[in-house]
């Protein structure tokens, strides 16, 4: 392989007259090596940035785990999860203006992410879409019936907009569908 400096980029040589070899440029020593033996070297791969935005999030850095997420979406903006993990961080950075447009990208790209509407739902109440709301947390429903999480913050939702009959119905049952999995044997 030749190289413009020590630290600059390679390219790797046909291994033979035959043309047949890597014939690629690539970014630094280590990602030659790698491309030869078969592993991964990109140090911006998605699974890698996706798994270290999600453990911020988890460790309350959201703040922190947004550029990962971007850089996500940046990867694979076809994929769901970077999307809805994007809108989340954003959301828990009190960014909720921005976080919308990431879970509605989410939700339309993945229409059978229960938490993807659920987290909409959570930012258009924070923005004071309370109807839009409603909806984000009726179509969580379609997707999963009895989940009491969801029934309440539809509560909320409904209490918000002063039906207050339909908010009392939503924590019923949602605290019927809670004492039926409290009383379920561990599994």
């Amino acid at each position: 392989f030749a190289a413009t400096g020590i630290f600059g980029r390679f390219r790797a040589r046909p291994a033979s007259k035959s043309g047949q070899g890597l014939g690629q440029t690539v970014d630094s020593f280590a990602e030659l090596i790698w491309s030869r033996h078969g592993g991964p070297m990109d140090t911006d791969s998605f699974e890698e940035q996706l798994r270290e935005g999600e453990k911020r999030l988890a460790k309350g850095q959201a703040g922190e785990a947004v550029s990962c997420l971007q850089r996500c979406v940046e990867l694979r903006p076809d994929d769901a999860r970077a999307w809805l993990s994007l809108g989340q961080a954003l959301s828990e950075s009190g960014r909720d203006a921005e976080a919308l447009g990431q879970l509605e990208q989410a939700v339309a790209l993945d229409a059978s992410q229960v938490r993807g509407y659920i987290r909409l739902g959570n930012v258009l109440r924070a923005l004071s879409r309370t109807g839009e709301a409603v909806e984000a947390y009726g179509r969580a429903m379609e997707l999963r019936p009895a989940d009491p999480f969801i029934l309440s913050n539809l509560g909320n939702a409904w209490l918000d907009l002063g039906e207050s009959g339909r908010a009392i119905d939503c924590y019923r049952r949602s605290e019927e569908h809670t004492s039926e999995l409290q009383s379920q044997p561990d599994l």
